[in-house]
């Protein structure tokens, strides 16, 4: 099996690797005490492959995910906030490639893509009472909040929620 990389792969790990030590390494100070450098991290577009598997019509580098995993590689050694913030945006460009309209596909892949968009965003839910145990730290919160013994008398929510 060869392992080598091939001319893409190796041109995005260079231009990820400069761009990560030139610009976020030297900037990382600043985003721990919550300062967001100019044009960062929409200046990492020249650095990353969002959009690495996608098509290059919808503004991908249509490069592959050996290319996505190695820009990522080389921002998360600079920067590894910064490299989530790049794999949260990707993942949701590769979500409305996939299940977005045509007019989704053509409105936001470009923009997450190019930077022009700073980044991508997602919410999770989960049906009651799966999940994040959100309706057990409300009744506990409330528990401890009124003093009752029994959830139940303070909120009916809690008596349909297993202790």
């Amino acid at each position: 099996m060869d392992l080598t990389l091939d001319e893409t792969q190796t041109m995005i790990q260079k231009t990820a690797r400069e761009y990560a030590t030139r610009v976020i390494m030297p900037s990382g100070g600043d985003r721990s005490r919550g300062a967001v450098p100019e044009g960062h991290p929409q200046g990492a577009r020249g650095a990353r492959s969002d959009g690495g598997e996608r098509a290059e019509e919808l503004g991908g580098a249509a490069a592959g995910p050996v290319a996505y995993a190695l820009a990522m590689q080389e921002v998360s050694r600079a920067c590894a906030s910064t490299a989530v913030t790049m794999a949260v945006t990707n993942m949701v460009g590769e979500v409305i490639a996939a299940f977005g309209s045509a007019e989704q596909k053509q409105r936001y892949n470009p923009k997450l893509a190019s930077g022009e968009y700073a980044a991508g965003a997602f919410a999770l839910s989960e049906p009651v009472p799966a999940g994040s145990g959100r309706h057990e730290h409300h009744r506990d919160a409330r528990r401890r909040l009124v003093g009752a013994e029994r959830p139940e008398a303070v909120d009916s929510r809690a008596a349909r929620t297993p202790a």
